[in-house]
């Protein structure tokens, strides 16, 4: 089995600091979009992240996707629509999309989740019970990403715990 792209620039920047595991990331000034994509495109490989954010995070993909900041911000709001299953199961099985939302809030400080732009609120805050009856409502998916869109577009990616590609905290 051939290590994934995410893997090899996590094994990169372990080499380059022989500290070991690295305390912190950084996402390399210089990713070409083809390489980003690609890197955000392992998010189907991802078995494990933590359920609160700013938790650290322990599952390889992941940190390749969050090392990347922002620039992992565009790709990954293509991906809110992907209702493929991934591995990852906490609750209940994550599709792809949910993946990227949950990466997507890693990155990017937002006033509103999961609609950035608050074009509608889930009630009451934090039940992730709605989101799960919401994503699996017609139309649910395309219109979360309608709203990533536009906040992107109006506001950026507000710094996040991993907006400019920087651990802000410890990992595990």
């Amino acid at each position: 089995m051939r290590p994934s792209l995410g893997v090899l620039a996590l094994l990169a920047w372990i080499t380059a600091n022989p500290s070991g595991v690295p305390r912190w990331t950084r996402a390399q000034p210089g990713v070409a979009p083809q390489q980003a994509r690609a890197i955000v495109d392992e998010l189907v490989l991802i078995q494990s992240m933590t359920p609160k954010r700013g938790q650290p995070q322990g599952d390889e993909h992941a940190l390749a996707i969050l090392a990347l900041g922002r620039v992992a911000v565009p790709y990954l709001i293509e991906r809110i629509v992907d209702a493929s299953p991934s591995p990852l199961v906490y609750g209940y099985r994550h599709a792809v999309g949910d993946v990227a939302l949950a990466l997507l809030d890693e990155i990017c400080d937002t006033p509103s989740w999961p609609f950035p732009d608050g074009s509608r609120v889930l009630a009451p805050p934090g039940y992730f019970g709605d989101y799960v009856e919401l994503v699996e409502s017609p139309g649910a998916r395309e219109a979360l990403q309608r709203s990533w869109e536009n906040f992107y577009r109006t506001n950026g990616c507000p710094t996040g715990p991993w907006a400019s590609g920087h651990l802000t905290y410890r990992q595990k």
